[in-house]
């Protein structure tokens, strides 16, 4: 019930476009989080130990990591990026 509360005087306090950067804000940041753990996954991947017996992708984990910055990337620049309004010339 507070979510929704909060929600309402956020709805009633904001104009529409304040609303509308910080649920853009919201949707992004995840996102930007998750994309940059992958870049650093990626960057010391290398110096990381082994422990035997530990999940491990084998040959898998670079195409795996590969894949999940593609998929942030694909997120970020075309799912959540506002779109251009299409204007008749």
């Amino acid at each position: 019930m507070l979510v929704f509360a909060l929600g309402v005087v956020l709805m009633l306090a904001l104009p529409g476009a304040a609303l509308l950067e910080l649920i853009t804000a919201s949707t992004i940041l995840p996102a930007l989080t998750y994309g940059s753990t992958i870049v650093l996954y990626l960057a010391v991947r290398g110096r990381l130990s082994r422990q035997k017996g530990a999940f491990n992708l084998g040959r898998f984990e670079l195409p795996v990591a590969i894949c999940a910055l593609v998929w942030t990337l694909v997120a970020l620049f075309v799912l959540v990026a506002p779109k251009r309004r299409w204007s008749p010339s």
